[in-house]
């Protein structure tokens, strides 16, 4: 069986994360987080990230042209990108970072994107694919 597409179950942590994340007294919700964030380096061992660079923002059009002028990204690729400020023409990077991030829509080194289909590309998070480990024990009421 193959696994499923990261930002898929990215989503899905997410999902079950704020869950427990919600109720902050309970004891359950705390071993729940800290389980959580044994999945989620479980998951970041599991996934394959590549690295990649753009060396200027006409290297490729798109994510259809990123695809064609590179062996490393296809649908389904985790790609980590390994020089700043570069983006594709069409900006795709930037304006999913700056959809589904406070960093801002500035292309990192860093930063990790899924490719999910010929011309989509998905923000997936910074230096990990997964991290659920925003909150801390510290964080819950006794």
């Amino acid at each position: 069986m193959a696994l499923a597409k990261p930002n898929l179950v990215k989503d899905a942590l997410e999902l079950i994360y704020a869950q427990f994340a919600e109720d902050k007294t309970k004891i359950g919700a705390r071993e729940g987080v800290a389980a959580l964030v044994t999945v989620a380096e479980k998951l970041n061992a599991m996934f394959v990230v590549v690295d990649s660079t753009i060396t200027a923002d006409s290297d490729d059009a798109g994510v259809s042209e990123w695809i064609t002028a590179n062996a490393e990204i296809f649908d389904g690729a985790i790609v980590k990108m390994t020089v700043a400020t570069f983006d594709l023409t069409d900006n795709a990077l930037g304006t999913t970072k700056d959809a589904k991030s406070s960093r801002g829509a500035a292309v990192e080194a860093g930063d990790i994107y899924c490719v999910d289909g010929a011309d989509s590309v998905e923000y997936c998070g910074y230096n990990k694919l997964f991290d659920a480990d925003g909150e801390t024990d510290g964080d819950f009421i006794a």
